[in-house]
């Protein structure tokens, strides 16, 4: 018993000094905590709340550096404040300008600058003192704290669902709506900052090989060193294979390499500690920087024909930057026969950032590529006037470039913005397609500003409802499907083509209601939101003939065509 209480006094003092030592890091992980509460209780989707979620978790990973800064060159109180205040003032601008939620280009780009924070926090405590313990040995005790606060968070949030779950169902107690939501929200965004905190190693402590995890070194050795030498294995194969039937790499290959470079040199800087210890170990951290060469440059081959044919993209960007800097940290360790030291995580931390900000990063490099292939391709097709699109003639564009024309606007009509395509006209939108290219845009998905959209109700169905007044009902659950139902007299059709839903007795027609009016006017009444009240999904339609009311659940539409209704109706002859 002595023990237990020992060991939670040790606990309860660790988490009361992380909260001391990121005090600005744990206000903000509260802050983020409220406004997914917040989130989870809004009646709609709210782009705000969302925006400021963005910022709240790049300022959790950027006051970490601000720490981890502060306790690396011993800084005095007031240039600590001084640097705070020049991080909230980072972060108003990036909430003004840069967070954009459910948008492809803002969320890769904060992804990139917390990542890159984050490699900057395992890195700065070793800037000034990397010689005096390995930065490895601090990588290895952060991610095994991370490993140790996910499976605490977890048994957390299990064991007290599961004590609401037994008031709800033996005790009958009335529970607030959204209360697992809350409950696990509140213990991962306040326990576990708290208690992942509590074990970064403090300034000068020792890190000795001896207390490198036991856990984590067996998964390494035993089963990532393993795994990645099979993988390695059939990657040369199949290079035999393309030398002996001279054929080019499938366009596969280029994300099987990666993630097997990415997590083969996140093994090499992991194992370096261990390769006095373990052969296995030793066997790893001398032959595969050799042996994970050959896969990068086939990597390089493959993403350099698929560049050649379509213009570089975000993604293709990533992977050729950062398979750079993977062949670039392979080729070190081959030359020097040394640790990474602290210039790999800084360097990588580098490559994140410049990849997501400035002139040359992803995104200005991918829409200048796309505008020169779509220039090129509308060139070839006499189209191109003083750098602006004019229309083809009657059947001289082929399927093939036809083709490839849609799939540079749908690129940025789904990443970016047709107001980036320098040969469009100002204003130009999907509609204005055929005008201006003079063929209408083929192939699958959306193109333009105008994606698939879904709107939802939020208001709660009751499984038995009164239907009182009314004497029939129809139930369009499915939202697609056509269907025609009979009752007495009565038939009632719905057509999703069409989309409408027509009531008919005998040849007459009672009346016809236009499934995307409805759609329109939720619009109309609430722009931008996507969770609609309840009573916004309701409506009436009547004449001398039939009263119908109609109850959305969901609809589903691209532009100004309705894809998807679900929806019940009610249904009274007069």
């Amino acid at each position: 018993m002595s023990k237990l209480r020992s060991y939670f006094s040790s606990l309860i003092a660790s988490l009361g000094r992380s909260a001391r030592r990121y005090p600005v890091t744990l206000a903000l992980s509260a802050a983020l905590t409220a406004l997914i509460i917040g989130i989870i209780h809004s009646e709609y989707q709210n782009d705000i709340l969302n925006a400021w979620v963005m910022t709240a978790s790049l300022g959790i990973a950027a006051s970490l550096c601000v720490r981890a800064a502060a306790e690396t060159f011993s800084l005095s109180g007031r240039v600590q404040a001084a640097m705070y205040v020049g991080l909230a003032v980072l972060l108003a601008l990036y909430q003004i300008w840069l967070a954009v939620p459910d948008n492809l280009v803002a969320g890769i780009r904060l992804a990139a600058l917390i990542a890159a924070l984050g490699l900057l926090f395992i890195a700065l405590p070793f800037i000034r003192r990397s010689g005096e313990r390995p930065v490895e040995l601090y990588a290895i005790r952060l991610a095994y704290r991370a490993l140790i606060t996910g499976v605490y968070t977890g048994v957390l949030i299990g064991g007290l669902s599961a004590i609401l779950l037994a008031m709800d169902e033996l005790l009958g107690v009335r529970l607030p709506d959204h209360i697992y939501e809350d409950v696990s929200t509140l213990v991962s965004g306040l326990f576990a900052p708290i208690f992942f905190l509590a074990g970064v190693p403090e300034p000068g402590e020792e890190l000795p090989i001896t207390r490198y995890p036991a856990f984590i070194r067996v998964l390494l050795v035993y089963v990532m060193v393993p795994l990645l030498g099979a993988y390695g294995l059939v990657l040369y194969i199949y290079f035999i294979k393309m030398l002996v039937t001279l054929t080019w790499p499938v366009n596969m290959l280029g994300h099987m390499v990666f993630w097997y470079s990415l997590i083969g040199v996140g093994v090499l800087f992991l194992l370096w500690p261990l390769r006095e210890r373990s052969a296995w170990a030793r066997v790893y951290c001398a032959w595969y920087p050799r042996i994970g060469i050959l896969p990068l440059i086939m990597m390089f081959i493959s993403l350099g024909i698929r560049i050649a044919a379509y213009g570089i993209t975000e993604p293709r960007y990533i992977v050729w930057v950062v398979g750079m800097w993977l062949l670039a940290a392979l080729i070190v360790r081959v030359v020097r026969r040394q640790g990474a030291g602290v210039w790999m995580p800084v360097t990588l931390a580098a490559v994140a950032f410049l990849m997501v900000m400035g002139p040359w990063s992803a995104f200005p490099v991918s829409r200048m590529s796309q505008n020169a292939r779509l220039n090129a391709l509308l060139a070839r097709n006499g189209m191109l006037v003083s750098g602006k699109a004019v229309p083809a003639a009657a059947d001289t564009v082929s399927q093939r470039d036809r083709e490839e024309i849609a799939d540079i606007l749908r690129y940025f009509g789904r990443t970016h913005s047709l107001s980036d395509v320098a040969a469009m006209p100002e204003g130009f939108t999907l509609d204005d397609t055929e005008k201006t290219l003079g063929f209408a845009i083929t192939g699958w998905g959306p193109v333009g500003e105008k994606p698939y959209q879904y709107l939802y109700s939020v208001g709660e169905y009751a499984p038995l409802t009164s239907v009182a007044g009314y004497d029939y009902y129809y139930s369009n659950i499915s939202g697609k499907t056509d269907g025609e139902t009979d009752a007495d007299e009565l038939s009632v059709r719905y057509d999703l083509g069409a989309q409408s839903l027509t009531l008919t007795s005998g040849e007459k027609t009672l009346i016809e209601i236009d499934i995307s009016r409805h759609v329109r006017l939720i619009i109309e009444r609430y722009p931008g939101l996507r969770e609609i009240p309840e009573e916004g999904m309701v409506f009436e339609e009547t004449n001398e003939q039939v009263r119908v009311k109609i109850v959305y659940e969901r609809v589903g539409y691209r532009g100004d065509i309705v894809e998807d209704a679900a929806f019940h109706a009610l249904i009274d002859i007069r």
